[in-house]
């Protein structure tokens, strides 16, 4: 399993996710290792990858797709993406687990795009649509939009606390007014799922994507949290005052 959390509001999209390989065997036993699960597409966005691993090859397939045109759009992405899925991973005919992908980048400033590419059983028990299906989300000017996958249990469980604390206009240590506070949303739900679950895993990575789709990366704190200092540094690269150096000092002690 894995976390993948997009955060989206019209000056930026914070892509966060954790490096946890879970293998379970026929005996019953279960094997953990790291793995990649995000790609970035300079100058289009990121693209990144929650549940089965089986024959997921996507992080292989993203260079040559990327090698292949120099007039990519993210919606050109999104489409490649569905393609990969339902004709060359198919994992519907490997028995998988549920399986997919957040693209997400600027159509244009103040535009910002995130689509959900994924396949599920026809028969999974919950709300959403079984089968492949592609998901295109437009975020307005207007609050923060938010898309998890993987264990979305475990992140819910923390956006619902934020949310409580927000509708009582509480003031709240996690601002969610700029770039920095989504990183560091993202930044706590993946250690909060971590604290109870083995199913997440650091490295955790944080993706921030401009306006202009400029992506700035970064491996954030295993237990940490980002403190003030940090925070202003993302503020500011996005800002366009410091550029890509700031986003390296994240993780600096």
């Amino acid at each position: 399993m894995t976390v993948c959390l997009t955060a989206a509001r019209h000056f930026a999209i914070v892509m966060t996710v954790d490096s946890a390989v879970v293998q379970d065997f026929d005996d019953g036993h279960r094997e953990y290792s790291t793995g990649r699960k995000a790609f970035v597409l300079p100058g289009i966005g990121v693209v990144s990858t929650w549940g089965a691993r089986d024959g997921n090859q996507i992080m292989q397939e993203l260079p040559k797709l990327q090698a292949s045109s120099r007039t990519l759009s993210i919606a050109d992405v999104s489409e490649a993406v569905r393609r990969y899925l339902e004709f060359d991973f198919r994992p519907h005919d490997r028995g998988s687990d549920p399986v997919g992908y957040h693209i997400a980048g600027f159509r244009e400033p103040d535009a910002p795009v995130v689509y959900h590419v994924y396949w599920k059983p026809e028969s999974d028990e919950s709300n959403t649509p079984g089968g492949y299906v592609t998901e295109k989300h437009d975020p307005s000017r207007d609050g923060v939009f938010m898309l998890w996958n993987g264990r979305e249990d475990l992140v819910e469980d923390v956006l619902v606390a934020i949310n409580r604390e927000r509708k009582r206009k509480k003031e709240m240590p996690l601002p969610l007014e700029d770039a920095a506070g989504l990183v560091a949303l993202g930044h706590l739900a993946m250690r909060f799922a971590r604290e109870v679950s083995f199913d997440v895993s650091p490295p955790y990575f944080a993706h921030v994507i401009t306006p202009e789709n400029r992506v700035h990366s970064a491996e954030l704190p295993e237990w940490i949290p980002i403190n003030d200092r940090r925070t202003a540094q993302v503020n500011q690269f996005m800002t366009g005052i410091a550029g890509l150096r700031f986003v390296h000092r994240l993780v600096a002690s």
